[in-house]
């Protein structure tokens, strides 16, 4: 099953040993991945053993203003949080070493990103058209590595 793969508001009940709707996030425990976010949430704290989260497992809650990360996340998928209007500023843990293509696009009051030097990648188009985007903060020694990655691809200024 692939991120975004149910509608918003959709009631699921699992009764498999791999997959599980805990807090309103249906979760593939076998991969330890966020398939989807199934309910339009302001506030998502993701479970502590996570590593991934899927291709728009996010996309298109309007209504999400924090997220909390687990130190055990590695990678965030295509179109993740794409078009999460409302999400203000971001921390990715020090554990996650991916960024997928549009993963922040449209988050369009998103103001600041804060990243450490464990990513490796950062795809194309991943803070396209965050209009208010005015500070990513990353590690000593990555801004010009960073910096070059982020203004080939969004034109966002690095702080």
């Amino acid at each position: 099953i692939g991120g975004n793969a149910f509608p918003k508001g959709i009631k699921i009940t699992s009764h498999s040993d791999r997959y599980v709707v805990k807090d309103d996030l249906f979760i593939d425990l076998k991969e330890r991945r966020i398939v989807q976010c199934l309910k339009n949430k302001e506030s998502v704290e993701i479970p502590k053993d996570i590593v991934e989260i899927d291709i728009a497992a996010f996309e298109d809650c309007d209504l999400l203003q924090k997220i909390e990360l687990p130190a055990t996340l590695t990678k965030i998928g295509k179109d993740a949080f794409s078009a999460c209007w409302a999400l203000q500023s971001i921390t990715l843990p020090e554990t996650v070493t991916s960024i997928g293509d549009g993963a922040f696009f449209l988050c369009s009051e998103l103001k600041d990103v804060t990243m450490f030097d464990s990513v490796e990648k950062i795809e194309k188009d991943t803070f396209l058209k965050c209009k208010s985007l005015g500070r990513i903060y990353v590690p000593m020694g990555k801004k010009e590595l960073y910096g070059e990655n982020l203004k080939k691809r969004q034109h966002n200024t690095l702080h």
